[in-house]
């Protein structure tokens, strides 16, 4: 038997070759270990559980000798970038200058009185 880095490698590399409409990277990976899991050849199933345009919900399961050993819920979010609307793509940062500090590295803060 071997523990779960294998298997969730396998999990998370099955889940990368599910085909999307757009680029997507796997944010979430839930693994539930059902049994323990053999050095032997496995197979798997996935299955595509929500398709979006922003989100990718995929189910994985591994199998040794046709018994789950490891069931897996893969989530994916679209990659790209997108443009920012031209009213906010060049407002500018308003930011206030910070105040006084101590440059010894001193608390800037007053201590509480009670």
């Amino acid at each position: 038997m071997q523990h779960g880095s294998a298997p969730a490698a396998l999990v998370t590399w099955a889940a990368e070759a599910i085909p999307t409409t757009t680029p997507m990277q796997i944010v979430s990976v839930t693994l539930d270990l059902m049994r323990p899991v053999p050095v032997a050849p496995l197979t798997f199933e996935t299955k595509v559980l929500r398709e979006g345009r922003k989100i990718q919900l995929c189910a994985v399961r591994l199998l040794a000798s046709d018994v789950v050993v490891v069931r897996a819920t893969v989530l994916k979010v679209r990659a790209d970038s997108l443009p920012l609307p031209p009213e906010i793509a060049d407002a500018a940062i308003d930011v206030p200058a910070a105040g006084p500090g101590h440059a010894d590295g001193a608390a800037i803060f007053a201590p509480l009185r009670s």
